[in-house]
């Protein structure tokens, strides 16, 4: 269980990157939280946020924050890489009542082909999601159908 508390607390730690480098500002009547270090005196005094916990929406459910089509897109415009859209995308997706709109579809249509022609593979890309913590389960698979379907990229497709 320990590796499990781990990876939860590492990928909430590139949720809080991904938020950061792609400029998405949020606001809040609260303090930013920072964990007090642990001891006795503190450990009874100071709470941890659940972020710690492996509760990655808490950044979400803090900062009182929902996600939109428009908020996504918007984000996603302004991300470095697109290895941290594609993460950031599927990592939307997973957000309870979020669906993603076409035009966030389109957006990520030319995202993939250059992560597919600079990882030559759909094995490839899943295997760089997977070095940047991004969990691989079957919604990745259906999110990447559609996005290639969608870009006419049919023989990706199969490869899917």
């Amino acid at each position: 269980m320990l590796w499990q508390h781990n990876r939860s607390l590492f990928y909430a730690t590139q949720i809080r990157k991904i938020f950061r480098s792609c400029s998405l500002r949020f606001t809040s009547s609260s303090p930013a939280m920072i964990p007090a270090p642990i001891s006795d005196k503190t450990h009874k005094t100071h709470k941890h946020p659940p972020e710690y916990l492996g509760q990655d929406s808490y950044l979400l459910k803090e900062f009182k924050f929902t996600l939109t089509p428009e908020i996504v897109h918007s984000t996603l415009l302004n991300c470095p890489s697109d290895l941290i859209a594609l993460s950031f995308f599927l990592w939307c997706a997973k957000r309870p009542n979020y669906f993603h709109d076409s035009q966030g579809f389109a957006h990520m249509v030319p995202v993939v082909t250059r992560l597919k022609s600079r990882y030559k593979s759909v094995k490839g890309i899943l295997g760089q999601l997977y070095s940047v913590c991004c969990v691989i389960k079957a919604q990745t698979f259906l999110l990447l159908l559609e996005i290639c379907w969608r870009g006419g990229m049919y023989d990706m497709v199969f490869e899917v």
